[in-house]
């Protein structure tokens, strides 16, 4: 969609569902609350293993603020997070190198395809922020709150990738409006200190 240039519109729960609208389910996740969608996971066995007798079953997990603070007990959950959880996105509480393994099974055996990848800083959830960034998701601009502004600014995508960067607006208001619907990571600079944040535009 993003790249035709346009949006979809106002959409019914059925059509977000045929045309896999992310900026739907953001705001449907954050109407509902991580309280609703972490009981319904729950319901639905996400983040548990299947019982089923199948080796290497790793149960995965379901995002949460009790979750959240088992991994990181400084950080807090906030409405990105539900937004990204209420789409499936996870946010890795590490960098690092990660197996990844897709097993194929079927009347003629299985294929178990293998590989790595590899995680930076990029999605990270980060303890002992300073600076705030607001409103989280937003429709378009960002304004930040803490003890001193910002000198500069950089957004990538989830992959790394830099969007945009330069630095920080003196009227307090990052522009978004230009990015697609989606996960981003806003990092900001002053001095030697540096502070990254994931922020959901819908």
């Amino acid at each position: 969609i993003a790249e035709k240039k346009r949006t979809h519109g106002k959409l019914s729960l059925e059509d977000a569902i045929k045309v896999s609208c992310n900026a739907y389910f953001y705001q449907f996740g954050n109407a509902a609350g991580i309280e609703q969608i972490v009981a319904m996971g729950n319901m639905l066995g996400l983040g548990q293993k299947s019982g089923l007798p199948i080796s290497g079953e790793s149960p995965g997990v379901l995002p949460g603020p009790e979750w959240l603070n088992s991994v990181n007990p400084r950080a807090r959950w906030s409405n990105g997070l539900t937004a990204n959880t209420a789409i499936g996105r996870h946010v890795y509480t590490a960098a690092g190198t990660y197996p990844v393994s897709l097993t194929v099974s079927g009347a003629c055996g299985s294929i178990v395809l293998a590989d790595t990848v590899t995680i930076s800083s990029i999605g990270i959830v980060e303890t002992g922020l300073h600076w705030t960034l607001s409103p989280n998701p937003t429709e378009g601009f960002l304004s930040v709150q803490g003890d001193q502004m910002p000198d500069a600014f950089r957004i990538t995508d989830l992959a790394g990738r830099t969007l945009a960067d330069g630095p920080w607006p003196t009227g307090n208001l990052l522009d978004l409006r230009g990015l697609a619907a989606g996960t981003y990571v806003v990092e900001l600079q002053r001095g030697n200190r540096t502070e990254r944040t994931s922020v959901v535009k819908f």
